[in-house]
């Protein structure tokens, strides 16, 4: 999968997708360009490790590091990403 590049982390936003899948509370992190688009990074169903993760990428966004936008997800769901 190709994705669009933009030249620096500030031109992206972290967004946080919360929904229930069977019973389940998920967590689905997702970059947002200043397009307007969004791109699945990385999908969980355990709080602890989606704070590590979304916690790491909001420290590269501050050091000014791009986010690579290639989707990541260890956990897929059902859920569609739109």
């Amino acid at each position: 999968m190709q994705n669009e590049t933009t030249s620096n982390s500030n031109e992206q936003d972290l967004i946080t997708k919360f929904y229930y899948n069977n019973n389940h509370l998920c967590f689905q992190i997702l970059i947002k360009t200043n397009k307007g688009e969004s791109t699945p990074y990385m999908e969980f169903t355990d709080y602890n490790e989606y704070r590590k993760v979304f916690n790491g990428l909001t420290e590269r966004k501050g050091r000014g590091e791009f986010i690579e936008t290639r989707s990541t997800n260890r956990e897929l769901t059902n859920m569609s990403f739109m």
